[in-house]
């Protein structure tokens, strides 16, 4: 290996082999944006996970196609009817952070906590 480590980059053996230099260096010519078919492509790899793949198997030997069909239409609009609400509400009270500070401004913090408590209750009790 040359002394300034990969493509004569000086700080390429401080961080070990030199691959996380090289995958952060800032001239490399890459592209860093998302075109809307890449979120979807990654949005449609989500969602069919093996685990999905399994876990339906065992539901269609279960309940029918018919049940299947109906759970998977059910949750799918109830997800969307929250990514909507979610989206929504970022157009119109644009607070910049995570969403818990859009949490914080709409609910009491007591509510918060109470329903913390009873998450962690739920999860862990």
């Amino acid at each position: 290996m040359e002394p300034g480590g990969r493509n004569g980059n000086p700080k390429a053996n401080e961080a070990g082999n030199g691959m996380e230099s090289a995958l952060v260096a800032e001239d490399s010519g890459l592209k860093q944006t998302l075109k809307n078919r890449h979120i979807q492509m990654i949005a449609i790899g989500g969602v069919l996970g093996s685990d999905l793949f399994i876990g339906t198997g065992g539901l269609l030997a279960t309940g029918g196609p018919a049940s299947l069909l109906l759970g998977f239409i059910l949750i799918g609009t109830m997800l969307f009817n929250v990514v909507m609400t979610l989206s929504e509400m970022a157009v119109l009270y644009p607070i910049a952070g995570m969403l818990l500070r859009d949490i914080l401004s709409f609910f009491d913090k007591l509510f918060i906590i109470t329903r913390v408590c009873a998450y962690c209750f739920l999860v862990f009790g």
